[in-house]
């Protein structure tokens, strides 16, 4: 009987040691470099410098059969 209940302590203490390791385990996934970025997203990006810029939008279109492309420039100050 004493030795039954020596293998249950050991056994509670080892089942004790094993959760404590799955929550530290879990808790340690939170400081992943990608949980930042996953969470909080990308930086937001430098403002444009000061300047005169040519933007060209092109367009396609296409009717399954021919596709027809238009494209234009568009003249951009930024102040």
């Amino acid at each position: 009987m004493l030795g039954e209940f020596r293998r249950r302590r050991w056994l509670s203490q080892l089942s004790l040691a094993a959760l404590v390791g799955l929550v530290v385990l879990m808790g340690t996934t939170g400081c992943n470099r990608r949980y930042n970025y996953e969470h909080h997203g990308p930086p937001t990006n430098p403002a444009t410098p000061a300047g005169s810029y040519t933007v060209n939008v092109i367009g396609q279109s296409s009717n399954g059969i021919t596709a027809i492309t238009h494209s234009t420039s568009i003249a951009v100050t930024v102040q």
